[in-house]
């Protein structure tokens, strides 16, 4: 019998979040999704970059997408290194070079997007399609809006903690899936939800001889804030440690799981475990 192929991969998470929270039923994540794949648009996520989706479908409860990113060649007008001269040259109207396949998953049920780490992929352009496309998605649909939230791990905010002086700190944060652990920080995501806050930016300043104090234990507006933007938006201080300042961006720490011996078989069944991991 020929053994089956394995291999390994690594994967990234973001968390989607359909608003008002009263829209939280996992149909409707799955709606978004079929809607994005059908309108099939090509999305300018760069100044010279295109990209769309081109492939979607289920198992397990878990969905497989495919974007296709590629660049385009808006002129006639080549270099010739040969002839040193400019000169007009037609492409194939249908060919783009450059193309990536980046890979997905996605669990309705969850909320959560895990993608395949490969070399190549542009996380910038990666975000600016699904936030534009579940923007658009939302004008058909019978959604306020869709928050697209890179996933992070507790280092970011560890990180922030270690800062001997913070003299800023930036906070972005939405309410979350329902999906918190800490009771409080359940408070202030109840709260935002009950007062119908789509988003929060808020920044704090200290003073030289005063700088902000952060208390690592215990309950507090913005420790529950830096709780939520683990999975909800995301914290940026800047400060010192020791004689050195830093600026400390949790978006700089993105959740990362690395999965062994995966198969063709077993793929959607490995990601849906890998999801369900970091939530539990």
């Amino acid at each position: 019998m020929e053994q089956e192929e394995v291999f390994t991969l690594s994967l990234r998470y973001y968390n989607v979040v359909i608003q008002p929270a009263e829209f939280h039923q996992t149909d409707n994540y799955v709606e978004l999704m079929e809607k994005v794949f059908r309108g099939g648009e090509a999305i300018a996520t760069g100044s010279d970059k295109v990209t769309k989706m081109r492939l979607l479908d289920i198992a397990n409860d878990i969905m497989h997408g495919q974007l296709i990113n590629y660049s385009t060649l808006s002129t006639k007008n080549w270099y010739d290194d040969n002839a040193d001269r400019v000169v007009e040259h037609d492409t194939e109207p249908n060919l783009y070079p450059n193309a990536r396949e980046w890979d997905f998953y996605f669990m309705p049920e969850k909320h959560r997007m895990a993608v395949i780490i490969k070399r190549g992929i542009s996380w910038s352009q990666f975000e600016k399609y699904f936030t534009k496309v579940f923007e658009q998605a939302c004008e058909e649909l019978s959604f306020d809006n869709v928050q697209f939230n890179r996933v992070t791990t507790s280092q970011g905010l560890e990180e922030i903690f270690k800062l001997d002086t913070i003299n800023s700190l930036e906070i972005e944060v939405s309410y979350s899936n329902n999906d918190n652990n800490d009771a409080f920080t359940t408070a202030i995501d109840d709260e935002f939800k009950d007062s119908n806050v789509s988003l929060l930016k808020a920044k704090a300043v200290g003073t030289k001889e005063h700088p902000i104090k952060l208390k690592k234990e215990g309950n507090s507006v913005l420790n529950s804030l830096l709780n939520l933007t683990r999975n909800n938006g995301f914290a940026k201080a800047k400060g010192k440690e020791g004689r050195n300042s830093k600026t400390i961006n949790t978006r700089d720490f993105p959740q990362i799981s690395k999965l062994v011996r995966v198969s063709a078989n077993s793929i959607f069944t490995r990601v849906k475990d890998a999801i369900n991991s970091i939530i539990d």
